[in-house]
């Protein structure tokens, strides 16, 4: 992607690449790939990235087969677990937002770990503890988005 943007500024496109790309997308449509854009996507995103959208896909499905394993379907089911995720999206681009204007407004900002407690970050946080912590979290995150909206689904079924 940075070569694009360097090739369409300075002037050289990387045109190798960019046939390759084709040729490529071209053989996926021609094998009839269930989403060569997905493809191409996940071809320039990086891993982690690419990694939390495949987490969310194997969320989505679980969500899904647990649906269809109790007779649930319909917007009832689909609609709490898109809204609860799209409120993660945009909450975390609004804390980037507000990590971004921190750094505007104050020259000594560094983290909010620094700013808050004095430290520039929690022991535990680089260690096995903050990697089980965040585990955790994204325990509480699929409950979220898997249990309560097939709670509430079987609720408004009932």
């Amino acid at each position: 992607m940075a070569q694009l943007a360097q090739g369409i500024v300075g002037g050289e496109m990387p045109w190798g690449l960019i046939v390759f790309g084709m040729c490529l997308s071209f053989a996926l449509i021609l094998m009839k790939a269930p989403s060569p854009t997905l493809i191409a996507v996940g071809m320039y995103l990086p891993f982690e990235t690419t990694g939390a959208i495949f987490v969310g896909g194997c969320i989505k499905w679980l969500a899904d087969k647990l649906a269809k394993r109790r007779g649930i379907a319909g917007e009832s089911f689909d609609g709490f677990g898109s809204l609860v995720a799209s409120g993660l999206i945009a909450g975390e681009s609004l804390t980037g937002v507000m990590m971004a204007g921190l750094v505007l407004v104050s020259e000594s900002f560094k983290s909010l770990t620094q700013t808050f407690f004095g430290v520039e970050q929690f022991a535990w946080v680089a260690g096995p503890a903050g990697a089980w912590a965040s585990l955790v979290a994204l325990a509480a995150i699929v409950w979220v988005l898997v249990k309560v909206p097939l709670d509430n689904a079987q609720r408004s079924a009932a």
